[in-house]
């Protein structure tokens, strides 16, 4: 791997490349799915089969000729399947192309300097925007940084692909501050862009995009993320507001309203969803009652409505987490909800359980519901997710991962398998990404 870096890096001195730090990782999977359904007019078959074969380069060198500089490459199918079990499969070609997504040099200081990124490359703190161009600006402290940017834009607002479009421009500028603490208990982020994006001349979307976080201890926090349109229409397209508050030692509670349009309704969609997709809004409740350490119940209420056809969707949840309840090992739960959500009602009764160890995850979950549509036809949906990953070794392992959705009226089966091989000299977190042991969070 040494002389990969060597190779992506051009030029870097033959006594520099030991001072390179650099990880990556290569991904390969299969995805198969199968859907039967009642045929439609002009559809003989009533089926909509699909299998394609994916990959993925990740690639990141850092500390060469100084620590501020860093070079990414990420190499991936124009359509990546992985972890998105969704009904935006369906639109795939089995013959994939691949994309690049992102190939770029950063320079960018710990604590202060100028900032520049050229080539490809990625920016969160624009509103997830992607630029075949330029980015300068200034880090004056490590609380607080701005930069402009400008370029091609390489992906407009309804793809989820990118592709070269010499008629597509963006530019645009963010402010960026985080208030330092000690205590991991404790945030203040604030982050404003506004973002321009033209096509052949013409404006395409122009929005204001805004992180605000507010936190005073782990379960007390304020925190909202909107993308604010002026054009086409001056509205909020996508935000998310919420509000959580530790209400007594083993109680907390929190509130949230959620804004989607059509493109974010489309990728958030239940599977068995046959509705056309609508401008979305919903406001939810939560209570998390943590009763011991192995034992979490919660409670949830929501109520949503399509802005199509005014559809209401609202909805009451019980649940019960067990984590480590059985075994250090195993975290379990049992769910029960009523809905009714659009065109259907009724109760649903779901249950899971997970195994996981140092080398092995293995988790199911099954959830059956008794439903009535509007047109007086009753329906037994039955949802049925298995998953698992093993790592062969600290940079190999593999994840395999089954979902079924069936009732009366249609069967869709789905699963994928991918083979993850992590490299480089830094250090490699284990399959969980160093994440917390479950039932501690």
């Amino acid at each position: 791997m040494k002389y990969i870096t060597l190779i992506a890096l051009f030029v870097l001195p033959s006594g520099m490349a030991w001072a390179v730090t650099y990880h990556g990782r290569a991904t390969m999977g299969t995805f198969v799915s199968q859907e039967k359904h009642e045929p439609e007019p002009g559809d003989l078959t009533g089926r909509n089969d699909f299998a394609t074969f994916s990959s993925r380069l990740y690639y990141k060198a850092s500390e060469f000729y100084s620590n501020k500089n860093h070079l990414v490459l990420d190499l991936r199918d124009k359509h990546d399947f992985f972890d998105k079990l969704d009904k935006e499969r369906q639109e795939l070609s089995s013959s994939n192309e691949f994309q690049l997504r992102q190939l770029n040099f950063q320079h960018v200081p710990r604590r202060s300097g100028m900032v520049y990124k050229l080539g490809r490359f990625y920016e969160p703190k624009a509103g997830s925007s992607f630029i075949d161009g330029i980015g300068i600006g200034h880090r004056l402290s490590p609380k607080f940084e701005f930069m402009g940017f400008a370029g091609l834009n390489p992906k407009r607002q309804d793809q989820t692909y990118l592709e070269f479009d010499d008629k597509s421009q963006t530019y645009g500028l963010y402010v960026d501050y985080v208030r330092g603490y000690r205590s991991f208990s404790k945030d203040f982020t604030f982050t404003n862009a506004l973002v321009v994006q033209q096509y052949d001349g013409e404006i395409d979307r122009q929005y204001l995009y805004n992180y605000f976080k507010y936190q005073t201890g782990f379960y007390d926090y304020f925190q909202t993320q909107i993308y604010y349109d002026f054009e086409p229409d001056g509205k909020i397209q996508n935000g998310v507001f919420t509000y959580n508050k530790l209400l007594f030692k083993r109680l907390r509670a929190s509130l949230q309203y959620f804004a989607y349009d059509v493109i974010e309704y489309r990728r958030r969609e239940d599977i068995r969803e046959i509705l056309d997709p609508s401008p979305y809004q919903e406001f939810r409740m939560t209570g998390k009652w943590h009763m011991t350490r192995s034992k979490l119940m919660t409670f949830r209420i929501l109520s949503g409505k399509r802005s199509l056809d005014e559809l209401d969707h609202n909805a009451v949840l019980l649940k019960l987490s067990l984590p480590r309840f059985f075994s250090r090992y195993v975290d379990a739960f049992v769910s029960g909800e009523h809905r009714k959500k659009f065109t259907k009602t009724g109760s649903y009764f779901g249950f899971g359980a997970g195994y996981f160890a140092k080398f092995i995850e293995v988790n199911a979950e099954v959830e059956y519901g008794k439903e009535i549509q509007t047109d007086g036809s009753e329906l037994s949906p039955l949802l049925i997710e298995l998953a698992g990953t093993y790592r062969f070794s600290s940079s190999l392992f593999g994840s395999l991962a089954f979902q079924a959705a069936t009732d009366e009226k249609v069967q869709i089966l789905t699963s994928f398998f991918k083979l993850t091989y992590r490299f480089g000299n830094q250090g490699i977190a284990p399959i969980r990404d160093g994440a917390a042991p479950r039932g501690r969070l």
